[in-house]
């Protein structure tokens, strides 16, 4: 697929509907741990993790031992089953890997050991109540948004913002179950003071959709994808876009880069492409269930949970 022409490098008003940032987890990297959004302060979705698989067999499920059984699978280290749903991204530091997910009426969090996948304790909590639709919402009755793709507003930020050479990635949009939408994604030089709105912007690009993710940044591309189901790759210093990649699907969830690959959950299974300019798709796996969580690797591990409440670890055989 093209690039569409919606970047926009001069300077001007850009102006974010509304405002939302989620502040989690804080402190840096550790070893090849991944404790935090991110894996680090910058929160750049990239490791610099090396010899990671690019597909993998997620193997038979046995429902009964909520487990994957092994001898069907192929570079996984554990599977198991944790609860109803998992929308949440795991965080990994000593020996030990958090994360959250759903039960009828409670959510949940998680605590796992590192090369096992032994559950070693659980905390639950009760739900919170779902908020009205709002006017841009697709599931409201006689709404503005058609779900084409089209509309335009009621968007805000809700991917993590990344810090990268003095510069802000940050880009707009709104929860998937409210429709698709115009999105655009900005750069912002971060050393400005005052109101930057218009003497800030490096460049924005708005060949997107509305969007969740967080950017990964690596090699001097940037790479986001959309709840359209679309992978861009920009030029981090232009954003000059190389390639978009087609699932047609959604995404929830953020890129991962690592190894020279981009990992991008979707509905449609896990694909990974090869990162640089120039597109290539390396696999596609489905594990049976969708996958709105994003990907993150730690101590040699990838870690891919699903919509149907299972976490794989996921490991090149023979390491």
């Amino acid at each position: 697929m093209r690039c569409a022409e919606y970047h926009i490098s001069t300077t001007g008003p850009f102006a974010f509907v509304g405002l939302v940032f989620l502040w989690l987890l804080s402190g840096s990297a550790r070893g090849k741990d991944w404790p935090q959004w991110g894996g680090s302060d910058a929160k750049n979705m990239v490791s610099v993790e090396t010899a990671l698989p690019d597909s993998f067999v997620p193997g038979e499920k046995d429902p009964v031992a909520g487990e994957v059984k092994l001898e069907t699978t192929r570079n996984v280290r554990w599977g198991r089953k944790l609860c109803e749903a998992i929308y949440s991204t795991p965080v990994v530091a000593d020996g030990k890997v958090f994360i959250g997910g759903k039960e009828p009426g409670q959510g949940l969090l998680a605590c796992l050991e590192e090369k096992t996948g032994k559950v070693l304790w659980r905390w639950e909590g009760p739900a919170r109540k779902v908020p009205e639709y709002c006017l841009g919402d697709k599931r409201r009755r006689n709404g503005l948004n058609k779900n084409d793709g089209t509309f335009v507003g009621m968007s805000e930020i809700i991917g993590t913002p990344v810090f990268h050479n003095d510069r802000i990635y940050v880009a707009t949009g709104r929860d998937p179950e409210h429709g698709r939408g115009r999105g655009a994604l900005h750069c912002i030089d971060a050393t400005k003071r005052g109101d930057i709105t218009q003497t800030g912007r490096v460049w924005t690009y708005q060949g997107l959709d509305r969007t969740l993710s967080t950017v990964s940044i690596a090699g001097g591309l940037v790479y986001i994808s959309d709840v359209g189901g679309r992978l861009h790759c920009l030029d981090a210093e232009t954003g000059q876009c190389y390639w978009v990649h087609e699932t047609n699907s959604q995404v929830w969830g953020s890129t991962l880069v690592a190894d020279g690959k981009v990992y991008m959950p979707t509905p449609r299974g896990l694909f990974v492409l090869a990162a640089g300019k120039e597109k290539k798709v390396l696999s596609q796996t489905n594990v049976g269930a969708v996958l709105y969580a994003s990907p993150v690797v730690a101590n040699g591990t990838l870690y891919i949970a699903s919509k149907g409440g299972w976490l794989w670890a996921v490991r090149q055989a023979g390491r």
